[in-house]
């Protein structure tokens, strides 16, 4: 019963309870506001104690109107030009000026509203938007050279009595002005017809100074055939743009590489579009590509004003302030064999600069971002891989001012770069076929572009006012290894600069015509923005002993100056050391070292031969980058070095060379899986199994060693993200012989490149389509040798013999280790001759 109570108390309760609650309380919508808009009867004042009245509208995320509950706070950022009672009445307090006017509601600022008080010129007949009855229409006729004097018609009710020669002026939201050329009645107000004028014919005094934040938001790509591919905002504010490139074939003089001295052009330029590139060039090409991406980060301002007196524009300024960087993925293959200049430049997308009041009767300023790249010079390249891949731009400062007095039009400019892309060119031909005395940089775009009288229905193009370029450039002279060898002055060498410009764009002085300036103005030439060395090839020097005995072990040595090894900070810039033989200018290959990260030191063990007694060995060091493979680069202007060999006491020849095999067997599998922010789920595959043999035939009656070695290795590595996929499958078969002089020790054999050596088959899809495909034969390019670094330590002679076998690091599986998933092991069975 007491249980029975407690129920029935405790039902009683809830159910007075829910009879106390039937009415809900409405939720809170201030949490709902995302985003508050402002609107005004009027953006001009033309006296003080004239008045506006501004209205202030919320939304939510979604973009749907919220209705607002509580009080607007209005705020004006000049009380003495312009002040706005709690009612979001403006009054105007001065007789000149802007103020920036802000409704806040329930925290959430709108973006400030500009309202100008001014002095129009005499005769100037004032209309609000309710008297414009129809939008703007070009018209034929007119100026056809300048935007000032292109003509329109505009209809107005019939309280407006518009008279030939006057100007009218709109003082609304509607940005419309120009001189009456003529007025026809209609059934219902006034048709009239109108020719637009520069600022100064409709103000007599007037003062307009505005700070606006840029939000890549309001980002607007390129449309129609410049359009990219793909665009992706993302949640942190910045913008990724895509673009694939066509294949675009440009006339050609000739399909084989000529020589040097009768290497072709400039020719007669020629202008053609990639993509959204817009190209001009002079060379004999191939241009072709893949897939471009650029994503977007910008913190930019920008600052702007401009001062009418007495009817004479005074003053005008415009400066860019911030950050804006642009991370670039992707690249272009191209097919050189001339000299000229291939000079290229997108612009991607516009950044709109909100402008209002009397200025926006007259220009649309964006800032136009874009991406750019040039090759000049002497481009004796073969086929040549492209590739980009880092972050590009810093912190920018850029303006320009006019000055009444001089007539001039002055500069302003600062950078601090932020550069982490190094262009990096892959040379598919042989050194001995290359040439390059020139460059070839990248280069982020930006600058200031109006577009005059953007109201009229069939506006002008965009005037081009300012111009800013800036980003690395790689340039340099390289030549074949022979040519290095034999002009004692010269070293092929390279370097990454960082260079920009800023100058005037072609149209500023259309732009300050439609100011008001009545002559022409002396404009600022373009001025260095930024330039300066980055960085360097590697260089260094090439040391040893200066006499040798024959039979006695030596070591020559090549160290690296700290400085250049790095291309850019966190780079290591070494892929591999050379040291050749020179033999009456005819240069050998002696030896090669991998370079481990970070290495500046290389030693080459050498033993003289009997041969080499009373004479001079001279050898040269050359290293090869990872910026620029596959091109041997002397490591001074002349990294010779010259060694005197001496008899010694007279000895039997020692012929105990050895025979047998060391052989190199690998195999694994790896899978891997990481996140990235654009593409989404990454997925990795690579397998591979494959051997290498040398097989050591001993020493023969001339004293000489011949080595067979055979390699066999298949490869097959597949990458996928959101979009696709791409396969990659290497067969690979070699097999050489190499006869050298008897050396002493195990013989150790550098391999040589083998053409046409492996068979490569390339598949991409994207969204489940084949879209690209290559099938053919490539060159085989092996590093190290029979001996990998760190093994002789390992082995012992028993009786004769030198048994051994063992697991080692990985080393002919592209860079995977054990925790790979990938197992390497080397057999040695070695018998002393």
């Amino acid at each position: 019963m007491i249980r029975a109570a407690q129920l029935l108390t405790a039902a009683l309760t809830s159910f007075a309870l829910m009879g106390c609650t039937t009415t809900p309380t409405p939720p809170d919508t201030r949490a709902f506001v995302a985003r508050v808009e402002l609107t005004s009867t009027a953006a001009l004042l033309t006296a003080s104690g004239d008045t506006a009245t501004l209205r202030a509208a919320a939304y939510d995320v979604q973009g749907r109107p919220v209705q607002i509950e509580g009080p607007v706070l209005w705020s004006s950022s000049n009380e003495n030009v312009l002040h706005v009672d709690g009612a979001g009445h403006a009054t105007a307090k001065a007789e000149i000026g802007t103020a920036r006017v802000t409704a806040t509601v329930n925290g959430v600022p709108s973006r400030p509203m500009l309202l100008t008080v001014a002095r129009t010129a005499r005769d100037t007949l004032l209309v609000t938007d309710e008297q414009l009855t129809s939008a703007p229409a070009r018209v034929d006729g007119g100026s056809t050279d300048t935007s000032v004097g292109a003509r329109f018609t505009v209809s107005v009710r019939d309280d407006v009595t518009p008279n030939v020669g006057q100007v009218l002026l709109s003082t609304g939201v509607s940005p419309v002005v120009g001189r009456v050329l003529a007025v026809q009645p209609r059934a219902s107000g006034r048709l009239v017809t109108l020719e637009t004028v520069a600022l100064t014919d409709a103000y007599r005094e007037l003062r307009v100074q505005d700070h606006v934040q840029l939000d890549l938001a309001t980002l607007v790509a390129q449309n129609g055939p410049f359009a990219p591919e793909r665009i992706e905002r993302h949640h942190d504010g910045t913008v990724t743009l895509t673009y694939r490139l066509p294949e675009t074939t440009m006339s050609r003089q000739s399909t084989t590489l000529p020589d040097d001295d009768i290497l072709p052009g400039p020719f007669a330029k020629k202008d053609f579009t990639v993509g959204p590139f817009e190209c001009g060039s002079t060379l004999d090409t191939l241009l072709s590509g893949d897939l471009i991406s650029v994503k977007l980060e910008s913190k930019m301002d920008v600052d702007y004003d401009a001062v009418v007196s007495n009817g004479e524009l005074t003053a005008l300024g415009a400066e860019l302030n911030g950050e804006l960087t642009g991370t670039v993925t992707g690249g272009l293959d191209l097919d050189l064999g001339v000299q000229g200049e291939l000079k290229c430049r997108a612009v991607l997308g516009r950044l709109p600069i909100p402008v209002s009041g009397p200025l926006a009767s007259f220009f649309a300023p964006t800032v136009p971002l874009g991406l750019g790249f040039l090759l000049d010079g002497k481009l004796k390249l073969g086929k040549v891989q492209f590739a980009l891949e880092g972050k590009l731009g810093g912190k920018l400062q850029a303006g320009v001012t006019y000055d009444r007095v001089s007539g001039s039009m002055t500069e302003r400019h600062k950078l601090e770069p932020v550069n982490t892309l190094t262009p990096q060119l892959k040379l598919l031909l042989p050194d001995e076929a290359l040439r390059l005395e020139g460059g070839v940089g990248v280069h982020a775009t930006a600058g200031l572009d109006f577009t005059p009288f953007p109201w009229l229905v069939d506006a002008t193009p965009s005037f081009k006012a300012l111009d800013v370029t800036f980003g690395p450039r790689f340039e340099g002279s390289v030549a074949p290894t022979g040519t290095q060898a034999l002009v004692n002055d010269y070293a092929s060498s390279y370097a990454l600069k960082l260079v920009g410009t800023m100058g005037p764009g072609d149209d500023l002085q259309e732009l300050l015509a439609v100011m008001g300036t009545r002559n022409q103005v002396k404009v600022f030439g373009a001025a260095p923005l930024v330039e300066g060395t980055m960085a360097r090839s590697p260089n260094g020097t090439l040391s040893g002993p200066t006499t040798v005995t024959v039979a006695t072990p030596a070591k020559l040595s090549v160290d690296l100056k700290a400085a250049n090894v790095s291309f850019i900070p966190g780079s290591y810039n070494v892929r591999e050391v050379l040291l050749f033989r020179d033999r009456d200018g005819t240069l050998e290959p002696f030896a090669r070292q991998v370079a481990d990260e970070g290495a500046t030191h290389f030693e080459f063990p050498w033993t003289p031969l009997a041969e080499d007694a009373g004479r001079a060995v001279t050898f040269r060091a050359f290293v090869v980058s990872n910026a620029l493979r596959g091109v041997p680069l002397e490591i001074d202007d002349d990294a010779k070095f010259s060694v005197t060999v001496e008899r010694g006491s007279p000895s039997p020849p020692q012929r105990t060379g050895w025979k047998g095999t060391i052989k190199y067997s690998w195999s694994g599998v790896l899978d891997s899986t990481q996140m990235d922010p654009y593409y989404g789920e990454l997925k990795h595959h690579h397998d591979a199994k494959g051997s290498l043999t040398c097989d050591l035939q001993g020493v023969d009656a001339d004293g000489n060693e011949r080595t067979d070695w055979t390699y066999d290795n298949v490869t097959f590595t597949w990458d996928e993200d959101r979009i696709g996929r791409i396969e990659e499958r290497h067969v690979a078969y070699a097999s050489k012989s190499f006869v050298s002089p008897y050396a002493g020790g195990i013989s150790n054999v550098y391999f040589a490149p083998t053409e046409d050596a492996v068979t490569r088959t390339y598949n991409r899809y994207e969204y489940g389509q084949l879209v690209q495909t290559w099938n053919g034969k490539v060159k085989l390019e092996l590093s190290g040798s029979c001996l990998v670094d760190g093994l002789t330590q390992h082995l012992t002679e028993v009786d004769g013999r030198i048994v051994y076998t063992a697991d080692i690091l990985p080393v002919h599986v592209g860079g995977y280790g054990m925790n790979d998933g990938f197992k390497e092991t080397v057999e040695i069975n070695l018998v002393r001759q």
